[in-house]
């Protein structure tokens, strides 16, 4: 029994910026089957300054110092739910994105896993939701590794679909992703 009560102190207080203390909570009991309920929370920003370079992954640097990652857009309902925001508050606009988009997790490998995509956690995706004719690694302005990195496309018109872009030709908005814990079950009584 001290084990849980030292466990839950620890969990209580790494998880004070997400969880908001109740009495269920104490008496949670901490195991992978009940307390791991797992819930992705997105966080997305306007165009990045035109000297925060490289820009991907300064984005990617910028998710982190924040908790989070990249977003892993993993199924149709989180590519909605951030395309939903977006429209909402209008971030589609020049006023947020001068050019163009929002970079993702998404990644494309050189060299020999070139035309492989992962996302962040090392994943290959099972969902996509490409714009047309891509992924093509348009090598126009990077011959040596083209487009590499991916973005959610904000030209008017394009409906905010997935899109290789190269990682540091410009700046584009970022929409970060944080796992949050939620839910517990209460500890049974004996």
């Amino acid at each position: 029994m001290e084990l849980v009560i030292i466990l839950l102190g620890f969990i209580a207080v790494s998880t004070a910026n997400h969880v908001t203390l109740t009495e269920e909570f104490h008496g949670c009991i901490p195991t992978v089957s009940t307390c791991a309920t797992l819930q992705k929370r997105y966080e997305i920003y306007c165009e990045q300054d035109a000297n925060d370079r490289p820009y991907r992954q300064k984005a990617q640097e910028f998710c982190e110092s924040r908790g989070g990652t990249l977003a892993d857009i993993k199924n149709r309902a989180e590519d909605a739910e951030i395309r939903k925001f977006i429209y909402a508050n209008k971030m589609d606009s020049p006023e947020c994105v001068r050019n163009f988009g929002f970079w993702i997790g998404l990644q494309d490998g050189d060299g020999a896993d070139e035309g492989v995509y992962k996302w962040g956690d090392g994943t290959t995706p099972c969902y996509g939701n490409w714009a047309k004719d891509n992924p093509n690694n348009n090598v126009k302005k990077n011959a040596t590794s083209g487009q590499d990195c991916v973005q959610l496309w904000a030209r008017p018109g394009k409906g905010l679909l997935w899109d290789d872009e190269y990682c540091d030709y410009r700046p584009k908005g970022i929409v970060c992703q944080f796992i949050d814990e939620c839910g517990c079950e209460l500890e049974a009584s004996v």
